[in-house]
């Protein structure tokens, strides 16, 4: 009986309409066709500042953007090392290991 009691008070909890009903507002706190107009107005400061934002990545990262870096300078105080690594041959860095580039670039050390 009290199971029987618990699951009907529990349908009857989760069934039935609310008393009130709430409509969650903007900011402003204007009516709705303030909102709609605030928002109209923000959709059209978001579309016309995304023209030049998108004027921008295409002058960075278009096909008519140098992308070449050139090589990498091998100055005289880089890759020292005052003893042997304890991996492979000694000479090679640990996440390198395999990579014919290292060894051709490296090869006087």
């Amino acid at each position: 009986m009290i199971p029987n009691m618990l699951f009907r008070r529990t349908v009857a909890a989760v069934t039935r309409t609310p008393k009130y009903t709430f409509r969650r507002n903007m900011s402003s706190q204007g009516t709705v066709v303030d909102d709609r107009k605030t928002a109209d107005r923000w959709i059209k400061i978001s579309g016309l500042g995304l023209i030049p934002v998108l004027g921008l990545v295409a002058m960075n990262f278009g096909p008519w953007a140098d992308h070449s870096h050139g090589h990498a300078v091998a100055f005289p105080y880089m890759h020292i090392r005052n003893k042997k690594f304890p991996w492979g041959d000694g000479d090679t860095p640990l996440f390198i290991l395999g990579s014919d580039k290292h060894a051709d670039n490296h090869a006087d050390h």
